[in-house]
């Protein structure tokens, strides 16, 4: 009963997502389906409030884009994390950090930016309930990689820090305990980075972090063998 309702719920939310962007009915039904249905697996909403997550065509396919905002709201729901915070690095801003377990990062970005200013790192911080905590950083050669094999570089473009915080946050879940709807988060990420939808990248496009261990070596298998097929994730 509960499950109706929410995806009764979330079908509403659809319904104001397509209003807002009628492109979306130019997508096969089945993908919109999809991505609705894949909404309850990940435990987020489509509420245009929140924000953590939206419905985005690509092509013909209707996909579910997860916010980092979603992100973060799945791994300290989960309870095994008491917070989590994230953000970008900018030349002129004040930073130093310590990498890894009980780390830190110290930060204060310049206000009132002027011009283009150099993208430095993105930088990630979950702090545990023992009291310990991990911190994550991506540097804007990494980030750029996982740019660069990405399907949405028009997001990108239109809003790069938001999707530099996201990625680095994809990066540092291999460091995080493990959930189900994250891991569900996680892959549509990962369909993002251009592992999916029969996009096959070269093996040197491949950055660390964008892939399980176990999914890179399936996927760096399939490249060397064109007649095989990208694995699909379920």
């Amino acid at each position: 009963k509960e499950a109706e309702k929410k995806f009764a719920r979330e079908q509403q939310f659809a319904i104001l997502a397509i209003q807002k962007n009628s492109a979306i009915l130019n997508c096969n039904p089945n993908s919109i389906f999809s991505a609705v249905a894949s909404v309850a697996m990940t435990g987020l909403t489509l509420d245009p409030v929140l924000g953590l997550c939206h419905l985005i065509p690509r092509g013909d396919l209707c996909t579910l884009v997860v916010d980092y905002k979603g992100l973060l709201e799945l791994l300290v729901r989960s309870g095994k994390i008491k917070s989590m915070s994230a953000g970008v690095v900018y030349e002129g801003d004040e930073f130093d950090f310590a990498e890894g377990s009980n780390g830190f990062v110290k930060h204060k970005k310049v206000l009132n930016r002027v011009g283009i200013s150099k993208f430095i790192a993105g930088y990630s911080i979950a702090a545990f309930e023992d009291g310990t905590n991990h911190v994550h950083i991506l540097d804007a050669n990494a980030i750029d990689k996982r740019r660069k094999v990405a399907q949405t570089d028009k997001i990108w473009s239109a809003w790069f820090d938001e999707m530099a915080i996201k990625t680095t946050i994809r990066s540092h879940y291999k460091y995080l305990p493990k959930l189900q709807n994250a891991d569900e988060a996680m892959r549509l990420i990962d369909d993002e980075q251009g592992v999916a939808h029969g996009h096959q990248p070269n093996s040197d496009q491949l950055p660390d972090g964008i892939l399980d261990d176990i999914q890179e070596a399936e996927v760096l298998s399939s490249t060397t063998n064109s007649h095989q097929e990208l694995p699909k994730q379920m």
